[in-house]
């Protein structure tokens, strides 16, 4: 959660008051199997929970929730890999002026980068001959913000103005 904010107060001049929040999130998230031999049977009948999220083309219902977890049952290999963010924001400024001019300005850019990988290379699970358990390969990617931001400018004799501008840009990798 991050919380911004500036406030100036010009008595007999201008009341200028400005915020800049800058939000940089990155991460790099692996789970691999490569250049080796598995054996996962699952011969003893044991089960594990994994995780697992909404898939678009595999929902039942349009208002599912990409961000939803539950988990799966399976007996066998799971490779999973995950990475998810919760960003609440809520920034603001103001200039007062009760001489001249009131003006606030904030500005919020957010920045979030995810490198997912989840896979099985150059490596044997199983053979033809012992077929085994379950495979699972996931990787997951869940980005949530809430952002509120705001600028104020207030002046009891001239001009006020109030700009705010906010950017979210996310770049995500998953395989």
């Amino acid at each position: 959660e991050i919380v911004a904010g500036a406030i100036a107060f010009g008595e007999k001049g201008a009341g200028l008051g400005g915020g800049i929040s800058i939000s940089v999130l990155s991460n790099d998230v692996g789970a691999y199997i490569a250049n080796s031999t598995v054996h996962a049977r699952a011969n003893d009948g044991e089960t594990v929970q994994i995780k697992d999220w909404y898939d678009p083309d595999e929902a039942e219902s349009a208002s599912a929730d990409p961000a939803d977890e539950t988990t799966e049952t399976i007996s066998g290999l799971a490779v999973v890999a995950s990475a998810s963010e919760r960003l609440r924001i809520f920034s603001g400024s103001a200039g007062l002026s009760t001489g001249s001019v009131g003006a606030g300005v904030n500005i919020a850019p957010h920045f979030i980068s995810d490198t997912v990988h989840a896979y099985i290379a150059d490596s044997d699970v199983n053979s033809a001959a012992e077929h085994g358990g379950d495979i699972k390969v996931k990787a997951h990617q869940a980005t949530d913000v809430d952002s509120v931001i705001g600028a104020a400018g207030i002046s009891s004799s001239s001009a006020a103005a109030g700009i705010a501008a906010e950017g979210l840009f996310v770049f995500n990798d998953f395989l």
